[in-house]
């Protein structure tokens, strides 16, 4: 329970923006829930709406793997761009897997 939840006061006053992929899997529903335990404001969280229902085509993406990079994340850009999110997190389709992505500034 709350014992797990540390700093819940801190995220929730965090001026960071996420943006999270599925990949059109399972991860979109499990992402929102556990950023929300954690006290992250949702206004803040922003889904990849192209790739956040569960679709076994896999039409955005050659291949559904976020291990993939750049070919893969062309959408999580985009949305993050949008909503001016510097943070991207990407789960292969049954969120098994992980990738974390941070904008750079130049």
């Amino acid at each position: 329970g709350d014992r797990f939840l540390f700093f819940r006061s801190n995220n929730q006053k965090t001026p960071l923006k996420i943006t999270y992929s599925a990949f059109h899997g399972v991860g979109f529903l499990y992402a929102k829930r556990m950023l929300k335990e954690f006290g992250f404001p949702m206004a803040q969280f922003f889904s990849v709406k192209e790739q956040q229902d569960p679709n076994p085509d896999f039409p955005t993406v050659p291949f559904p793997n976020p291990e993939e990079g750049h070919k893969v994340l062309t959408l999580s850009f985009k949305t993050a761009d949008a909503n001016g999110s510097t943070f991207i997190i990407a789960n292969d389709p049954d969120a098994d897997r992980i990738q974390i992505a941070e904008k750079q500034k130049k």
